[in-house]
């Protein structure tokens, strides 16, 4: 694609309200009467971040051999180690499930974190301003993200979400386990897949995922016209840290775990 991704800068809370509302309408295409595709957002500390998944980033200067050989040791170490996962809630967890329990908890992946919620994008958009650790030049931005739009692209001409057991075939499944046996076999992509939402992360989150395939683009350049990227400006920084105020938008709502909540009683009794 020639195209570039339509960027627009908010100069106001109200104004980046109002941005979030048309990137949705202009990226949603009618589903039935009155009712547009639902969009994917994703917020990022740094506007000029590309849409790129943590194991792209770290293995930026590996090629693609070495890069899959990494990915395999990792998550396969990962699964073998993660005794709070074996045997959790007496269900037998998948390669799949244990690949967003590892995505969600720092590991790298190809995976992407988007959220269905424009507020846990603002959250995680303003997060270091939130905590003032923050650098000078860098300025938060929210992604709005049609994945209808992108799989129609990218996954079998499908104008759908893809269940990500069924990437290859309707009829026979696969497991995150088995890409990585057969490499050739992942989706060029990305493409945008539903979880299993056991994760307490990714249901607070209100989580989804892209996946990467061979393809090592930010999604930004691969399938710009899914995209748009709304740019929070320094005036639009008071509205939106008030709005994550009063919506309870905070680090134990995000993260929900025992951490998260004294770094949120700390932040909140002016200790960070």
């Amino acid at each position: 694609d020639r195209m570039s991704v339509v960027e627009k800068r908010a100069a106001s809370w109200e104004g980046f309200l109002e941005l979030a509302t048309k990137a949705q309408e202009a990226l949603g295409r009618k589903r039935r009467k009155g009712v547009l595709e639902e969009c994917f957002f994703r917020g990022h500390s740094d506007e000029k971040y590309s849409l790129l998944p943590t194991l792209y980033r770290a293995g930026n200067g590996l090629n693609d051999d070495d890069l899959l050989e990494a990915e395999a040791d990792l998550f396969w170490e990962f699964q073998a180690r993660a005794q709070e996962l074996h045997g959790l809630a007496g269900q037998a967890l998948t390669d799949w499930d244990y690949l967003f329990y590892m995505r969600h908890h720092g590991g790298y992946t190809r995976l992407l974190d988007w959220t269905e919620s424009l507020g846990v994008a603002v959250y995680f958009a303003m997060e270091k301003i939130r905590d003032g650790k923050a650098g000078g030049s860098e300025r938060p931005c929210v992604w709005v993200l049609n994945p209808y739009e992108l799989n129609a692209k990218e996954w079998k001409g499908t104008r759908d979400l893809a269940n990500p057991h069924y990437l290859m075939d309707d009829d026979e499944s696969w497991d995150y386990g088995d890409f990585l046996l057969a490499p050739k076999n992942f989706p060029r992509g990305p493409i945008a897949v539903y979880p299993i939402q056991r994760s307490n992360r990714v249901r607070a989150q209100r989580g989804w995922f892209t996946m990467h395939g061979s393809d090592r683009r930010g999604i930004e350049e691969s399938v710009p016209k899914a995209l748009w990227k709304i740019v929070l400006e320094k005036d639009a920084e008071a509205g939106a840290l008030a709005f994550l105020e009063h919506a309870g938008l905070n680090a134990y709502t995000i993260y929900s775990d025992l951490d998260s909540l004294t770094r949120e009683l700390h932040r909140k009794n002016r200790l960070l």
